[in-house]
């Protein structure tokens, strides 16, 4: 798991989990906005 590897001495994995979902949909909100604004290739 990444987080044992990476993270775990510097996050708790609550932590991580957390900063994990928020890249997340800070990327598909970005994905969302090129599709609406004709960007995507």
């Amino acid at each position: 798991m990444l987080w044992s590897v990476l993270f775990r001495e510097e996050v708790s994995f609550k932590g991580f989990l957390i900063e994990m979902s928020e890249m997340a949909s800070h990327r598909l909100e970005r994905a969302e906005e090129k599709k609406r604004s004709g960007t995507v290739h």
